[in-house]
């Protein structure tokens, strides 16, 4: 080998050969726009960690001369992706060529670059000081910050915060790099990934968890994930809907499956492992048993659907929040549990703290990087959405766990940054409990708010990096969104009367509703209530009960679902007079 290919200009380079302008190039979550014809690729990119490039062709044409008509043209170039993780036989280097029948950056089968070529691109990168044709990583990751022209040690320390988000982001996929991305998902460095959705046909043709399609007309490969079960113990097994569950349970034997059900209704268990009956079988099936290969697989999962609009990624990746969620959904068994005297459930599993702990640090980058979250809140999966349910399930585990006096103060923090997060990008659901409860939460900051952030709040190098940090921002928030499609922060006054309105409603249009209440709530459990209406549990706020939420949501109508429950429970209160 080349002492040139060894050396590598001190780290990765990605190299683009004939990538059109106006095209986009994506790196690491970053993504600009070329702006010259003979680009050559990105350089220094650092050693043994996981690197994803995405490619999506623009219009080649000059901007300023298009037309209305070119203006208003969907472009409908496909997204593709590159993984990097340094393992091949050059070095880790990318090298790839743009294919101009495809209109996309080919893979190595199908437009091969010879080792010639790879030497010359090297020897140009390395002598290249030219910055249209050659890119620094540095410069990819800085992105758009570079137009605020900060000094050197304010753009040094911006590039450091995205380097640590992206690194955060990736954590686990490095921990597993091996395991996950060679051995489970059978890939290598510089696989071409393109967008996919489940194909029924996929459960004859794939022989095993680990065996992606090869697509014969697509260059390229579409992951191929197993299927999740999704099984809430709470439900028969005739209401449950998801597919992902019918694919796992339809390859099991029947006594198979009668004993995972007897497992999980712990007759067969001699302890409280119940709940872990089906997050213990796909770990132990598909993940060799490795906790960091699984939250792996839930960050991979979610950056290929964000960086290439993957669906089958998205179902994934909800589809394991939900598993991993409903095993410490145990709010009904409390008193199976007991206390030791320390705030403690003495017979608490405490086998997956290590991937629960995991989960906790991953989650806030995945939920702070969603650009619409209200299309994950709004999404229904047939039976309901069950994002938001999953999310809430963590929420109150994460709760119970900060009540426990011996938790350290890191993990408290990552806590409070859990329940901000949430808050922020699902309101509707999270973001009035939160206000209203008076608990103190860690301030996160976005890249696209930092003008308007408190000034109460860090200023850490790291935008997601708060910890050791709890600030009271409630009233330091009110000026912060200035979006009028955004939430709307409003004075406790407000809420009270907004309160007093909604009782004086209740008691004004609903009295049968009210007479009904005495004798039918109290038998009404939060188990039930959360079996039947979902969204009516997630939205009792502390200081309610289910006939004034009820009230409020008839009175604000702000959620169509919200409503429906709300009036189907009230219509089956007065049933029970």
């Amino acid at each position: 080998m080349d002492h040139r290919e060894q050396r590598a200009n001190d780290g990765i380079v990605v190299a683009l050969l004939d990538f059109p302008k106006g095209g986009t190039l994506g790196l690491d979550g970053q993504s600009i726009v070329l702006k010259t014809d003979n680009f050559v690729g990105v350089k220094n990119l650092p050693r043994e960690t996981f690197h994803l490039a995405t490619c999506k062709n623009g219009n080649t044409t000059n901007v300023a001369g298009r037309t209305s008509a070119d203006r208003n043209t969907i472009n409908t170039a496909i997204t593709v992706g590159f993984i990097v993780f340094g393992d091949d036989d050059t070095g880790g280097h990318l090298y790839r060529r743009y294919d101009p029948r495809t209109e996309e950056v080919a893979s190595e089968e199908t437009s091969p670059v010879d080792d010639l070529t790879r030497s010359n691109l090297l020897q140009q990168i390395e002598a290249s000081s030219n910055p249209s044709r050659v890119l620094l990583y540095d410069q990819i990751v800085h992105g758009s910050n570079n137009e605020k022209n900060h000094g050197g040690i304010e753009r040094e320390t911006d590039i450091l915060s995205q380097q640590r988000i992206w690194g955060e982001q990736t954590r686990y996929i490095n921990e597993s790099q091996s395991l996950l991305l060679k051995d489970i998902r059978g890939l290598s460095s510089g696989e071409k990934i393109v967008p996919g959705c489940y194909d029924p046909e996929d459960e004859t043709i794939r022989s095993g968890p680990n065996k992606n399609h090869k697509l014969p007309e697509v260059d390229g490969k579409s992951l191929v994930y197993p299927p999740i079960p999704v099984v809430d113990p709470r439900l028969s097994l005739a209401t449950h809907k998801h597919i992902g569950t019918k694919r796992f349970l339809s390859r099991l034997d029947p006594s198979e499956r009668t004993k995972l059900f007897l497992l999980a209704s712990g007759h067969e268990s001699s302890n409280n492992t119940a709940g872990f009956v089906w997050l213990n079988r796909i770990l132990n099936e598909y993940y060799r048993n490795s906790w960091q290969a699984l939250l792996g697989d839930l960050q991979l999962s979610y950056l290929l659907f964000l960086h290439l609009g993957c669906y089958s990624s998205l179902e994934h990746w909800k589809d394991l929040l939900a598993m991993v969620s409903l095993a410490v959904d145990n709010d009904d068994k409390e008193e199976e549990f007991g206390n030791d005297g320390k705030g403690r459930g003495s017979g608490r599993k405490q086998k997956h703290d290590l991937l629960y702990q995991g989960l906790l640090r991953l989650l806030p980058y995945q939920l702070s990087g969603m650009t619409d979250p209200e299309f994950l809140e709004d999404i229904d999966e047939g039976g309901g959405n069950f994002l938001i349910p999953s999310l809430a399930r963590l929420n109150r585990y994460y709760e119970a766990r900060e009540r426990e006096i011996d938790r350290r103060e890191e993990e408290q923090n990552l806590i409070s940054k859990f329940r901000h997060v949430l808050s922020a990008k699902f309101p509707r659901t999270f973001f009035s409990y939160h206000r209203l409860s008076g608990q103190k939460i860690t301030r996160l900051r976005s890249n696209s708010n930092d003008d308007n952030k408190c000034d109460a709040c860090t200023d850490a190098a790291d935008n997601m990096d708060v910890d050791g940090v709890n600030e009271t921002c409630f009233g330091a928030d009110e000026d912060f969104e200035d979006d009028e499609d955004g939430p709307v922060m409003v004075s406790s006054e407000e809420i009270e009367a907004s309160l007093a309105r909604s009782d004086c409603y209740a008691s004004n249009s609903l009295p049968a509703v009210a007479a009904a209440a005495a004798t039918y709530a109290p038998s009404e459990t939060t188990a039930q209530l959360r079996k039947e209406y979902p969204l009516l549990a997630a939205a009792v706020m502390p200081h309610e009960d289910v006939l004034m939420t009820c009230a409020r949501a008839l009175d604000e109508q702000n959620d169509v679902s919200l409503v429906r429950e709300a009036a189907a429970y009230l219509n089956e209160v007065e049933q029970q007079r």
